[in-house]
């Protein structure tokens, strides 16, 4: 029976942890990504139409190409009332329009 030795195996669970993190950090990016995109569509929808959307489903496609879903957990994005969040990314507000 083949061992790896306590040196091998400390430096296997450090590369582990790394990989761990910078996974981390990817999933945290895409995240953001996605919220800006989100935003960003709904910031457009307001101005050309001059009106928040009833659902981000309006904003396909011509401002998304598709629902994003989130990047961490897979579900979609909820929204209502110029706020979208998915359990991930907390509350984001979009109003351009008081």
């Amino acid at each position: 029976m083949k061992t790896i030795s306590d040196h091998a195996g400390s430096e296997a669970v450090a590369h582990l942890d790394s990989v761990r993190s910078t996974y981390a950090q990817e999933v945290d990016c895409l995240r953001w990504w996605t919220s800006i995109r989100i935003a960003m569509a709904l910031a457009r929808f307001e101005i050309e139409q001059r009106r928040a959307p009833a659902s981000l489903a309006e904003l396909v496609p011509a401002y998304l190409q598709a629902l994003p879903s989130c990047p961490q957990g897979g579900e979609p994005f909820s929204y209502l009332s110029g706020e979208f969040s998915c359990a991930h990314t907390g509350k984001w507000k979009v109003s351009l329009h008081q």
